[in-house]
């Protein structure tokens, strides 16, 4: 089985910084990664752009959409949310 779009790198990363205590950076490259950022690590409401990226990333398993798609939603969630991230 080939590498299909969920595995696939993204040409640029999204590195989001998670606040508590201390500052937590996540690089999330790759839809697969966005997908397990949003199940397990998302600190923030799900509003309806999260739902969006969630399903851009299920949609790429399903071959229905591409990763850029995906990372597209992801960062859209990471606006909706007021969650920051790093500039490089």
């Amino acid at each position: 089985m080939g590498m299909n779009d969920f595995d696939r790198t993204w040409h640029v990363g999204v590195e989001v910084i998670l606040e508590d205590d201390v500052e937590e950076y996540h690089l999330v490259s790759s839809t697969r990664e966005a997908a397990l950022f949003l199940i397990e690590s998302w600190p923030a409401r799900r509003g309806r752009a999260y739902a969006r990226a969630l399903k851009a990333c299920l949609d790429v398993i399903a071959d229905e959409e591409g990763e850029e798609e995906a990372r597209t939603a992801f960062v859209a969630a990471v606006e909706e949310a007021r969650i920051d991230v790093r500039r490089h």
